[in-house]
């Protein structure tokens, strides 16, 4: 497989660097080593250049309307599209089924499918047809295993050099803490993405679960950070609030006792590598902090609660209801139950043998050879037009050149694929990665 993709170009668009740009670098490695030129950053950047890139493979990170319209974008260009959704990294089943266009099977040519369960679901529920769904397993799980940790390692050690011991509590209630405003604002949004449809009342009714779900999380949460403080008074807090909150909300709590620190840091696997323990309400953090082998507590205030039931992390986790129950276990110390991994195995396909990044380069590839010659060659590369992003926008994407070259570098070495890589950089925030040149310095 070596260099049979060499002239064809891949395209990885990226919304949130801090959840996606590590596992599309290890996606990039597998591509560039078999020979594609590969593109990496801003996906609106992309968006409003598709006109001008020759005709490659577009992946996109999810089939909700915005991202759907976007892909109409690319096919009108002449490029293939794949999808690997990354809101569903820590879903169960089919809970995220309104986060999917039904125009997606229209304007997405390959859905890569993390596991037996999703690929049911984009089959049966969606119409999608079997032979456009691939099961890659998600690259971010790889990032959870060796060797790619090594890197994660690395930042781990300094962390707790710097911090000392410590309990880290990944927060994840930007329904009713959004970064924006207000949970009106929120709620407009999710209309927006038509993950809500106002006019149908069960759905209305869903998104007051949802708010229901935060508060009594809220809840539990500040009560789990009074019986903790209470029954290990010398042990230290570490508040890492959802990258889509307001963190001045845990500042303004919290701010006033320096036994607890609120972080915004965007390496988020390694605060949880180098926690003593991870404390989170029904996140997709605490299926991470499983496979990265943390102990990790789950906080379910509310069993009943349709939210409560549809993260992964619940099946994986130390699920306690009482969070002064959870706080004195922890304060207790002692050995955590092993995470029952088992039980996930539908939902996340791990390939011992074989990185999922490999997988999805390898499905990438077969979509590509469906680009002809003629055109993949026929379009010169200029007139690119820029892209100012908003402050949102900005926070969630915005990567130095240096930051890339240093994490191709990391993720190549680790994973034993650092081949000599020109990156060069076409615009902010997006880069051209091509094999066979000087080595990143």
């Amino acid at each position: 497989m070596r260099g049979d993709l060499a002239g064809r170009a891949v395209y990885l668009l990226i919304e949130d660097a801090g959840r996606e740009l590590d596992s599309r670098i290890l996606i990039a490695q597998h591509l560039l080593e078999r020979g594609a030129e590969v593109w990496i950053g801003q996906q609106l950047w992309f968006v409003r250049n598709f006109t001008a890139l020759r005709p490659g493979v577009a992946l996109f990170k999810g089939t909700n309307i915005a991202q759907v319209a976007n892909m109409r974008a690319a096919r009108l260009a002449g490029h293939r599209t794949a999808s690997i959704d990354e809101e569903l990294f820590g879903l169960i089943g089919t809970s995220g089924k309104r986060m999917h266009d039904p125009r997606a099977g229209r304007h997405c040519d390959l859905f890569l499918a993390q596991g037996a369960a999703q690929h049911e679901f984009l089959r049966d529920s969606l119409g999608i047809p079997a032979d456009s769904i691939r099961i890659t397993g998600n690259p971010r799980a790889d990032l959870l295993r060796a060797p790619a940790t090594a890197p994660i390692d690395r930042a781990a050690e300094e962390i707790r050099g710097r911090m000392g011991p410590f309990v880290l509590i990944n927060t994840n209630i930007s329904g009713i803490n959004p970064h924006d405003q207000d949970t009106y604002n929120y709620y407009r949004r999710c209309i927006a993405l038509n993950a809500i449809d106002p006019d149908n009342p069960e759905s209305v009714e869903s998104f007051h679960q949802l708010c229901a779900f935060e508060t009594e999380n809220l809840r539990a949460i500040a009560a789990f950070i009074a019986a903790f403080r209470a029954a290990a008074p010398d042990r230290k807090l570490v508040i890492r609030p959802h990258p889509a909150e307001d963190p001045n909300s845990w500042r303004n709590a919290h701010g006033g006792d320096p036994g607890i620190e609120v972080v915004e840091d965007k390496r988020h696997l390694a605060w949880i590598r180098a926690a003593d323990a991870l404390v989170h309400t029904s996140c997709t953090t605490g299926l991470e902090s499983a496979l990265l082998g943390t102990r990790t507590i789950g906080l379910v205030p509310d069993p009943g609660n349709p939210y409560s039931r549809r993260y992964i992390s619940n099946l994986v986790s130390e699920i306690h209801q009482d969070p002064a129950r959870a706080a004195r276990a922890l304060a207790d110390g002692g050995s955590a139950p092993a995470p029952n991994l088992t039980a996930i195995g539908n939902l996340i396909h791990i390939d011992p043998d074989e990185m999922a990044a490999a997988k999805t380069a390898g499905a990438l590839a077969g979509l590509s050879i469906t680009i002809s010659g003629e055109t993949r060659t026929g379009r010169p590369e200029a007139g690119f037009r820029s892209f100012t992003p908003s402050g949102r926008q900005r926070d969630q994407m915005t990567v130095p050149e240096a930051t890339l070259r240093g994490r191709l570098r990391e993720l190549g070495s680790a994973i034993g694929l650092a081949e000599p890589v020109n990156c060069e950089a076409i615009q902010q925030d997006v880069f051209r990665l091509r094999p066979d040149s000087p080595r990143v310095p």
